[in-house]
């Protein structure tokens, strides 16, 4: 089951990540032909930006994947049991 979700979000990751790029050079392309320097300093930024987030979106899917694991414990983990425990009433 973890092996099919963790493919979804790698496709999810990766295809986010193409969107973004693809969006960034629709903007290059535009922004190579206007005359006027202040809207390609401004698209210029743009295209950054979107660039910086790509990156970090896919930086986060990878480390984020990789140090996600659930461990030996499973969701619940030890302390979800002790903390349950202290909060009954007895």
């Amino acid at each position: 089951m973890m092996a099919g979700v963790t493919k979804i979000f790698g496709v999810h990751i990766i295809l986010s990540t193409l969107m973004l790029l693809t969006v960034s050079f629709f903007i290059l392309v535009v922004v190579r032909n206007i005359k006027e320097q202040a809207l390609k300093s401004f698209g210029n930024v743009i295209v950054m930006l979107i660039w910086i987030a790509a990156a970090l979106i896919l930086v986060t899917g990878i480390y984020g994947g990789s140090c996600s694991k659930m461990g030996k414990y499973g969701r619940k983990g030890m302390g979800y049991k002790g903390y349950k425990h202290h909060m009954m009433k007895k």
